[in-house]
């Protein structure tokens, strides 16, 4: 499947062929009316008038596509933006969390602690629950084991 960037491409790449196979055959045209105006022969002016409005009516249509993928492309670069800062502050966060967690732990060279991750409630927030020898049990805490990271020191 394609992803939004070659969809983009292919119709940038369309558009743009379809701007040069205008030219041509416009000029073709063009040459074609003026022959046949030099020469007084059938409606030269009104083979020209027709081919001009058909010229800005494609211009339209190409100018107007043109806009809307601008479009699209602006709102998925300010998505990208908005995405990047969100990220950053969560790693701002979880580093501000580390440093805490490592203040939390340099308790003594003999003390035993346990932090607790709890990642669905408390948001990636590192807590600790108990200090020195005791600690609860999953039930006790209200988690499941897939909701938490432990980790022990001392």
């Amino acid at each position: 499947m394609a992803s939004n960037n070659e969809n983009r491409i292919v119709k940038t790449t369309t558009a743009r062929k379809s701007v040069r196979e205008l030219k041509r055959s416009t000029h073709a045209t063009l040459a074609l009316a003026t022959n046949k105006i030099n020469q007084g022969v059938g409606k030269g002016t009104q083979v020209v008038a027709e081919l001009v409005d058909e010229l800005y009516d494609h211009i339209d249509s190409l100018t107007t596509e043109n806009d809307n993928l601008r479009t699209e492309h602006a709102t998925s670069v300010q998505r990208i933006v908005e995405l990047e800062t969100q990220i950053a502050a969560t790693k701002t966060q979880h580093d501000i969390a580390i440093a805490g967690m490592r203040n939390q732990l340099a308790v003594g060279p003999n003390s035993r602690v346990q932090i607790v991750f709890h990642c669905s409630k408390m948001k990636h927030r590192p807590h600790i629950f108990y200090l020195a020898d005791t600690f609860g049990t999953l039930e006790e805490l209200g988690m499941k084991e897939d909701d938490i990271i432990t980790y022990t020191k001392g």
